[in-house]
């Protein structure tokens, strides 16, 4: 969603790892060219600024798409700040930071969206690797937050459902798009506002506990997260975590996973599955 434009720089066909002092805008395309995710040089602060185009559907149907992560005392989320490393390809893009900023540098962590599109279903999975590099276990939360524009407008959205997946609707476009976090713990939602949306609440000196409120939500300007609690990770342990978006059905039992999101060598391969959990 276009409220403030940005120039976005495309790396879309040769695989290019790039040093932090580089800008990490990035631009990845499906196999059909018909879906499209670009994350902004500025997408891993406070102001997550993203961009998610669905073939055959006018506009861009998100503002917004990041992470947080806490250790479970900490008194306020952080974000990730810029990468060590970036790998991308045609259809995926990982970062790779190779030790968290603030009271997480404990940690490493890898991050890989993924776009695909077939037969007319288009998704955007997000994975999060996280790494204890400590002698000590880490208890952690993790957050995920997306602000969609169904039809590229800033208002008119309503959404229902809830931790099985959030479905969002607009009068306006005969899209839809599903937002789901894949065991989530817990989900909120809130419309736009700089201080008191998810983002806002995500980056506020406290720490966020999301509690299921919400939904249903509208009409309004959708903004919404979940949250994963009793993330204990032993020293030397990792985790992963998968959130995404799609205009495929879901339900409380079934969300949409990446198949492969692997790197060879320099280049990528990825292959994307749909399947009933």
């Amino acid at each position: 969603m276009t409220r403030f434009k940005n120039q976005w720089f495309c790396l879309a066909f040769l695989a290019t790892t790039l040093a932090t002092t580089a800008a990490h805008a990035t631009t990845i395309t499906s196999g059909t060219s018909s879906a499209t995710f670009t994350d902004a040089s500025n997408s891993f602060d406070a102001t997550p600024t993203a961009n998610f185009t669905v073939g055959g559907y006018p506009g861009d149907q998100v503002f917004e798409f990041g992470w947080w992560l806490r250790q479970a005392t900490d008194s306020g989320q952080f974000t990730f700040g810029a990468p060590t490393s970036f790998v991308a390809g045609a259809d995926q893009v990982t970062y790779t930071w190779a030790a968290l900023p603030g009271g997480l540098s404990g940690l490493s962590a890898t991050l890989t969206y993924l776009v695909v599109e077939n037969a007319g279903i288009a998704s955007l999975t997000s994975q999060l690797t996280l790494t204890n590099n400590t002698g000590t276990a880490i208890a952690l939360v993790a957050y995920n937050m997306v602000d969609i524009d169904l039809g590229g407008t800033a208002s008119g959205d309503s959404a229902t459902g809830g931790l099985g997946g959030i479905a969002v609707t607009d009068p306006g476009t005969t899209l839809s798009l599903n937002f789901y976090g894949t065991g989530a713990s817990s989900y909120l939602v809130r419309a736009f506002n700089s201080t008191t949306d998810v983002a806002g609440i995500l980056s506020a000196a406290a720490a966020a506990n999301f509690d299921n409120s919400g939904l249903p939500f509208g009409v309004g300007d959708f903004t919404g997260g979940f949250q994963w609690d009793g993330i204990n990770l032993g020293a030397g342990g990792s985790i992963s975590l998968t959130s995404g978006i799609t205009n495929a059905p879901l339900s409380g039992s079934e969300t949409p996973e990446p198949g492969t999101l692997s790197l060879v060598g320099l280049g990528l391969a990825a292959v994307a599955l749909l399947r009933r959990r």
